[in-house]
């Protein structure tokens, strides 16, 4: 009888065994389904984040072109003045030419100098030369 009873406490150690094996493959599945899960909202997540992103240079490359814009504006506008204050300036240089020409020779000019500005011009060059 014995042998009998040993043959039943390995049967029921098999059937035990198997019942277990089972279980762990159900919950081996179910961890496998969690992962999967888990690593498709990850997902998700990492697209809204990189469409947030792509939404922010999207609209730093159009600030960048309307400003890029704006400086070529600018700078064709500076162009256009430069030319037009070229010209204002030769015509108020002959004008001044003409009147000193016909000024008399005893004119004397006489410029004045206001102290303080000119201190504040001494001090700034000071300033200047220490930074170097």
């Amino acid at each position: 009888m014995s042998e009998l009873t040993q043959l039943e406490q390995i049967l029921g150690e098999k059937v035990s065994l198997e019942e277990e094996s089972q279980e762990l493959d159900q919950e081996q599945k179910m961890l496998r389904q969690k992962v999967k899960m888990l690593t498709e909202k990850i997902i998700q997540e990492m697209r809204k984040r990189n469409n947030a992103k792509q939404d922010t240079v999207k609209k730093l490359q159009s600030q960048i072109n309307e400003l890029e814009l704006q400086l070529s504006n600018l700078s064709t506008a500076d162009i256009t003045d430069k030319s037009n204050s070229a010209n204002s300036k030769k015509a108020e240089e002959e004008t001044l030419e003409k009147a000193i020409g016909e000024a008399s020779e005893d004119a004397i000019s006489v410029t004045a100098v206001d102290e303080e500005e000119n201190d504040e011009i001494v001090m700034h060059e000071k300033k200047k030369r220490k930074l170097f």
